[in-house]
């Protein structure tokens, strides 16, 4: 495992081996890396070797509830339980035939809605039952589950519970991990098992981090003239370690360098940082120039349709616009489209009359003006030139804070002519060859696939 982890990597090692323990709890703050170190434990060969070493021929388990998630079964208990017993019998045909014999109503259900939570759970306590070289399951993000009806986290609870009994049939060869922020009901359930604050591990690394970005901005050269050492300690001390507030409190730090703040502005900018992502979030996007109604307008475009991008999108036919499902991730190419009359008139209309190069020289001024309206928290993959959150928590922020701004354009309902342009682009009703052969040209103008 990562060297900054090796007291994680102990930590859950020891878990592994011992035969009286059933359950490890990774806890932490929002931003502070839970997710990273779960799908690291799930999928890095090093861990795997971690686990098979412990647990030799373990089948491993996992589900990620995810709150902002497009499927509900995302972030529902039914969800958990379908994904966990699919695992299960995928590639099993004799565990899969055991369960149809097992329960005979299975051959009459035709999908997930036909299944009730009870019948899942007795079917998923058969499969773990039956799972002879030992099991390790991984549940992350406990506190994102649905709060509905049939779900909310005492439900979630009493899950974890049963899962945890489950795998005490098979001793210690079956072993749940899950994580979560530490919220009151959670905590008080988990907190006598053994336990790892994610924050706890990152100090160091989030030191060198500050340290390093600082010197973009600092140069060594400067000596000590904006209070380094102070900024730093401070810094440090109010990420609490977490990773992610960090970064965004450098680059906060670092635009007020950039802008002439003196040591004294520096300093009050760093009294006035919150210390909670959410509200680090509030207050970039209070500085978004509130009172610009043309920031608002195309900071809400960008972000609803960033959220759409992974749901659906307006697709215009004829004379009114439908809905229509779009997978593909959203690309700077494409929002330069949407808001480039003349760029889309070009394409859309199966005549390339501008050259790749004034394109990419477009895409990079979006990407810019991207960043620059959606307060930081959109990011532009260098690579592809895809968009996206620049976190899970920035995408719930954006949920929360968007959507009242949606209809934008004289409080119409139908979309704008650029949502028009980029759902034209998007579901492909732009001549596929022009828009495939534009992508490609501009690839080769900007050096990198679009």
């Amino acid at each position: 495992m990562h060297d900054q982890n090796s007291k994680s990597a102990s930590g859950f090692t020891t878990f592994l081996k011992s035969p009286d323990k059933t359950l490890f709890w990774i806890s932490g703050k929002a931003g502070s890396g839970k997710s990273t170190l779960v799908k690291f434990l799930v999928t890095s060969p090093r861990a795997e070797l971690v686990i098979q070493t412990a647990i030799p021929d373990a089948l491993v388990l996992s589900h990620f509830i995810w709150a902002a998630g497009v499927d509900p079964m995302q972030r529902q208990i039914k969800g958990i339980l379908c994904n966990l017993l699919y695992q299960c019998l995928q590639n099993n045909q004799a565990l899969s035939n055991a369960i149809l014999q097992a329960f005979p109503a299975a051959k009459t259900k035709e999908s997930y809605a036909d299944w009730p939570n009870k019948h899942l759970e007795l079917a998923l306590r058969f499969a773990i039952e039956s799972s002879t070289p030992g099991v390790c399951i991984f549940l992350d993000g406990l506190d994102e589950i649905d709060p509905g009806p049939t779900d909310g986290q005492f439900e979630l609870v009493e899950l974890v519970e049963l899962v945890r009994r489950l795998c005490g049939f098979v001793g210690y060869r079956g072993k749940v991990c899950v994580s979560s922020r530490p919220e009151v009901v959670l905590r008080g359930h988990l907190a006598g098992y053994s336990t790892l604050r994610v924050q706890d591990l990152t100090a160091l690394a989030i030191r060198k981090y500050v340290t390093d970005k600082l010197q973009q901005y600092i140069p060594p050269a400067a000596g000590d003239t904006f209070g380094r050492g102070k900024i730093i300690d401070s810094l440090c001390s109010k990420a609490e370690g977490v990773f992610l507030w960090a970064s965004l409190a450098v680059k906060s730090i670092g635009t007020g360098i950039l802008g002439g703040d003196s040591r004294t502005d520096l300093a009050a900018r760093l009294d006035a940082l919150p210390g909670n992502l959410q509200q680090l979030y509030r207050e970039m996007w209070m500085r978004l120039n509130e009172d610009e109604v043309i920031y608002r307008k195309d900071a809400a475009f960008f972000l609803n349709s960033l959220l759409d991008s992974s749901s659906d999108i307006y697709d215009v036919g004829l004379n009114s616009p439908t809905l229509v499902a779009a997978t593909s991730a959203l690309t700077v190419l494409q929002v330069t489209i949407a808001f480039d009359t003349k760029l889309a008139d070009s394409i859309l209309g199966d005549s390339i009359s501008i050259s790749p190069e004034s394109v990419a020289k477009r895409c990079r001024e979006m990407a810019i003006r991207l960043e620059t309206r959606c307060a930081g928290l959109v990011e532009v993959s260098p690579g592809t030139g895809a968009l996206s959150f620049i976190h899970r928590s920035a995408k719930q922020f954006s949920c929360g804070h968007t959507r009242p701004a949606r209809n934008t354009t004289r409080g119409q309902k139908e979309p704008t002519r650029s949502r028009i342009q980029l759902g034209q682009v998007r579901t492909g009703s732009t001549p596929a060859t022009t828009f495939t052969n534009t992508q490609a040209r501009l690839g080769r103008a900007m050096g990198a696939p679009t």
